[in-house]
């Protein structure tokens, strides 16, 4: 769920992170060859994000997609992703700087979880921000910090895309 290289998106879940390299306390999770460790952490500012439910009837996917979800934080404020960054080096047009958001399980969360089983790491406090950036934790301290968000603190609403009066009244109706 990320701005990869070229455009592309790239996500990465925090259990993956565990999972991939071994896991455990040690915690060898790699992105892109990158640990999670202070250097390459970062943060990714935002004021919502859209997730597409899946609709009922998989067969009519192709034909009639339901609209997005747009989901915020804290009535609208601003807040950060946890997210990590590397330089790919070894690309044909010079090196490109690539990141990703970290996402979650977000089952536990009764404002996303109905919609997606996965939502981004969103750090909407100023000392889990601090702690994210902060060099002297551990990757395995930094990724204890990568949970759902407290659904009390999260809204959605449908909100079409790709019309020129999306920010309409009309258009952003709270899901009740």
């Amino acid at each position: 769920m990320g701005v990869g290289a070229g455009g592309r998106e790239h996500g990465q879940d925090e259990e993956t992170m565990d999972q991939r390299h071994g896991g455990g306390a040690a915690l060898e999770g790699q992105l892109l060859g990158v640990k999670p460790d202070a250097a390459h952490r970062t943060l990714i500012l935002a004021d919502g994000f859209y997730e597409w439910p899946e609709p009922e009837d998989k067969k009519a996917k192709a034909k009639l997609k339901p609209p997005p979800m747009r989901f915020t934080v804290d009535g609208g404020r601003v807040f950060c992703f946890a997210g990590l960054w590397v330089t790919a080096r070894h690309v044909e047009d010079g090196p490109v700087e690539s990141c990703t958001i970290i996402t979650c399980d977000s089952t536990r969360n009764r404002v996303v979880g109905p919609v997606k089983d996965r939502m981004p790491v969103i750090l909407a406090d100023p000392d889990r921000i601090m702690a994210w950036l902060d060099p002297s934790i551990s990757p395995a301290e930094a990724l204890s910090l990568c949970e759902p968000l407290a659904a009390d603190r999260m809204s959605s609403e449908i909100r079409p895309l790709g019309q020129t009066n999306a920010d309409s009244a009309q258009v952003a109706l709270p899901v009740t």
